[in-house]
């Protein structure tokens, strides 16, 4: 049975304090519970003030230290956790305004975890990233909140091999994602920690590097009776694999093949010696009168053999080819040609006939090395351009995975448009390989016949795709409620959704009216009865003729069905639009906000989403689906007690609205 746990490693803390200070305590209650934290003041901010100031903080984060050890009380139940975390960190809150003279910037994170669940809040300058070998994803919001309120909160489990790391902001921008990522590689045994202060030590950077990093591990009960078995395996284990995989075990195989070449190298000096007796042999018997005795050198019996054999076949030969009638010479048509009649090659292949043996054969073997000469020529410099195809086409893959490192760190560091840029740029460029492989073969000229060794693996491009959905995933922001909780009566009829028009929205004392058909925005003013006729507001001439709805904010927003939405000042358009969108817009049917909010509110009912954006930037903050809204009507946001109702059929559901 595994049992799974969290180690927690963590730099030296030590003084002085300032910049950053870590803390890592054993739970009271329980051996498998524990606490951590990371508190500081980032590097920039605190050399702005004054050294008193300094001193205070260095202060206030000593006295911050002294009230962390509230949260080592962590009760052995994981029911009561949240409701716990959330009072000590209230009156964690709390006591450290009350000790502090002024506003100060502190930065940290604190958390507690029991077996594998966690539970932490962030503040200011702090990098909460979560490191898998594909992605590196920054679940904290990073520059957010004000001084002594934790304005970040997450409660999850985490799942084998996965890894949690806590870092100033400063300090991580500072490390690359593929070295982060490397953490994930690192031994089982020894401290990963030291492997990001190694790196920070040799970037020649001012500081000690600060940072907490929570893994988790799977434990496998051993027996007592079996450790001397199981240890006596493993080293058995590492000598056959260290024999397996020592060099000396090649020797073997390379002096085989030696002597087996030494072997084939005598037979063929034995035929030519051979051979060359042969032809002296008879050559003394042509020249020699009749009756003369025979004084060559007797052959060994196996060329003697052999000599039989070749006079039998040669005489068999013989007599075969003179009952063949001989064949019409295949060069007769060449004297027609002008160009061919001046080589005569009736007259050279003659001269050829004419030649000895022996000069007949190392005339074709001169023959057969230019060939083969020639050959390697050319196969060297087909060699040589198929190498260039493979480095460009090698360059290019770099190339595309270099992009998706850049865009991965961007999506982790908050530059989500230039992580959309950097993944758009790959998108296009994996769909232009096939295109890029035929341009690069034409220009170095590859044989048609070759081409079918040298295409970009499928593997290759299926995990060059791959490598793009963690980052779209972060830009995504996408959270999937499965269960979400009806509501009932009383609350039911005072929502009464479904009955306003998303076309109306009052702002103040007066009314704001989308008509599409008129491509104008109505301001209706208010008197005894209600509201007067309305009077054109738009005085631009921008259309809203494809307007769906509008919401009032002392700015005027237009939504249209596309997700596109139009910002109005004063009866003119503005600059603004909202960012990228995973899967975009396509059918919005309503949008909200008010005066107090810092969102805009967009309800699709065909992808059963409410997607958030930022109104500063236009920026996705969340988008919030569930397989429960299977009819989106309408909606309702009440942010003071972070909470959306959704109008689903005949069902009012709500949501948690985790974004604030």
């Amino acid at each position: 049975m595994h049992k799974l746990s969290i180690r927690i490693e963590t730099t030296p803390s030590g003084k002085p304090y300032l910049p950053w200070v870590t803390a890592v305590r054993r739970g009271r209650e329980s051996s498998e519970t524990q606490c951590f934290a990371l508190l500081g003041c980032p590097e920039p901010e605190l050399n702005q003030l004054p050294p008193s100031t300094q001193e205070h903080v260095s202060e206030l984060i000593e006295f911050a230290l002294k009230l962390f050890g509230a949260f080592e009380y962590i009760p052995r139940d994981p029911a009561l956790l949240d409701g716990f975390f959330e009072k000590k960190l209230i009156n964690f809150e709390e006591r450290l305004r009350g000790a502090a003279r002024e506003e100060l910037p502190i930065h940290g994170a604190i958390g507690v975890l029991i077996n594998t669940r966690v539970l932490f809040a962030t503040v200011g300058e702090i990098l909460a990233l979560q490191i898998s070998p594909s992605s590196i994803i920054n679940i904290a919001a990073s520059g957010s909140g004000h001084p002594f309120h934790f304005d970040t909160f997450h409660s999850g489990v985490l799942t084998p091999r996965s890894h949690l790391l806590f870092i100033p902001k400063r300090m991580g921008t500072l490390f690359k994602s593929d070295e982060l990522k490397q953490l994930t590689f690192a031994g089982s045994t020894g401290p990963k920690i030291t492997y990001l202060e190694h790196i920070w030590g040799n970037r020649g950077t001012s500081g000690a590097l600060k940072a907490i990093l929570l893994e988790t591990k799977v434990k496998l009960p051993v027996s007592a009776n079996t450790t001397e078995v199981s240890i006596a395996r493993l080293l058995d284990t590492e000598a056959k694999t260290e024999e397996l995989l020592s060099p000396p075990l090649m020797r073997p195989l390379v002096n085989q093949f030696r002597r087996s070449a030494q072997k084939l190298f005598e037979k063929i000096d034995r035929v030519k010696t051979g051979l060359s007796a042969l032809k002296t042999k008879d050559t003394a018997e042509k020249t020699a009168p009749e009756g003369t005795p025979d004084k060559t050198p007797t052959l060994p019996p196996l060329l003697r053999y052999s000599s039989r054999f070749a006079r039998s076949f040669h005489n068999k030969f013989s007599a075969l080819k003179r009952t063949i009638p001989p064949p019409v010479s295949p060069f007769k048509g060449l004297k027609k040609i002008p160009a061919l009649s001046l080589l005569n090659l009736e007259q050279l292949i003659a001269r050829f006939n004419a030649l000895p043996r022996l000069s007949k054969v190392l005339f074709l073997l001169t023959l057969l090395v230019f060939f083969v000469f020639t050959q390697s020529v050319f196969l060297g410099l087909g060699k040589a351009r198929t190498r260039q195809f493979k480095n460009a086409l090698q360059s290019e893959v770099d190339a595309i995975r270099t992009l998706l490192n850049e865009g991965s760190a961007a999506a982790i560091y908050g530059d989500e448009d230039g992580a959309q840029a950097k993944i758009d740029e790959v998108t296009l460029r994996i769909n232009s390989l096939t295109a890029f492989q035929k341009e690069r073969l034409r220009e170095l000229g590859i044989r048609p016949l070759r081409r079918f060794d040298l295409s970009l693996p499928r593997a290759t491009i299926e995990e060059l795709n791959g490598a793009i959905e963690p980052i779209k995933a972060a830009l995504r922001h996408l959270i999937t409620i499965e269960s979400p909780q009806t509501v009932s009566e009383p609350l039911r009829s005072a929502l009464r959704l479904g009955e306003g028009s998303p076309l109306r929205a009052r702002y103040g004392k007066r009314l704001y009216t989308l008509v599409p058909e008129q491509n104008q925005i109505l301001k209706h003013e208010p008197k005894d009865s209600g509201f007067d006729a309305g009077a054109s507001w738009i005085k631009d001439g921008t259309a809203v003729r494809d307007g769906v709805a509008l919401a009032v904010d002392g700015s005027v927003y237009v939504l249209e069905g596309t997700g596109n939405v139009l910002e109005f000042r004063k009866g003119a358009r503005v600059s603004f639009a909202l960012k990228n969108i995973d899967p975009p817009l396509s059918g919005a049917a309503k949008i909200w906000t008010h005066e107090n909010s810092s969102y805009l509110y967009i309800l699709e009912p065909s992808t059963k989403r409410l997607a958030v954006f930022a109104k500063k930037d236009g920026l996705l903050k969340t988008q919030y689906t569930s397989p429960s809204f299977t009819d989106l009507k309408d909606f309702k946001i009440d942010e003071p007690v972070k909470t959306a109702y959704m109008s689903s059929g005949t069902d009012i559901f709500s949501i948690p609205l985790s974004h604030l």
